[in-house]
């Protein structure tokens, strides 16, 4: 863990760590998780798990494997976390980092399974909000871009958003014989 940490404030009794929202200077006195070194042992593209079946062969629990993607994706839920709650300025983060996106991308065909099989409804859900968020973000930096490349990369934003929203269940339409 990197620790920054900044002076403690003048007013009596004020604990930055009991308010909801800090502010001010309390803003940068976050201890901030160190990334994880042994990490995902896997280069992007290597995680190919489809299905929850696939996932639970390539991760068995009490595996390496288990254990890397444990790491991973706690570490991208806990750096969602402190974005969602204004902890750290979403434009820095989006600016910076893009890999919880591909960590979403991941998970996204099986993560309901795999969230109510664990009843936990909330599992990696603030990976999945800032992966939308950020998705969002990117359209609207890009719709104020003009290059000779914008058209391409913008078709590939508005992919990658398709590409983590659920798909929608096919309805019959009613009235219609065609």
């Amino acid at each position: 863990m990197v620790e920054r940490r900044l002076p403690k404030p003048k007013a009596a009794g004020s604990n930055p760590v009991s308010r909801s929202a800090p502010t001010g200077h309390h803003r940068s006195a976050i201890v901030f998780p160190a990334r994880p070194q042994a990490g995902w042992r896997c280069q992007p593209g290597e995680f190919k798990a489809k299905t929850l079946d696939e996932f639970k062969a390539q991760c068995p629990p009490g595996s390496d494997a288990n254990a890397y993607f444990r790491q991973v994706t706690s570490y991208w839920d806990m750096l969602a976390a402190l974005v969602l709650q204004g902890l750290l300025n979403e434009d820095l983060f989006y600016s910076t980092t893009g890999e919880h996106i591909g960590v979403w991308m991941a998970v996204q065909p099986w993560v309901g399974q795999l969230r109510e099989e664990r009843k936990n409804p909330r599992y990696l859900a603030q990976v999945e909000e800032l992966a939308k968020r950020h998705l969002a973000w990117r359209e609207r930096r890009l719709a104020q871009t003009v290059t000779p490349t914008a058209p391409k990369t913008k078709a590939k934003v508005r992919k990658a958003g398709r590409a983590s929203r659920p798909a929608a269940k096919a309805t019959p339409r009613r009235g219609r014989t065609h």
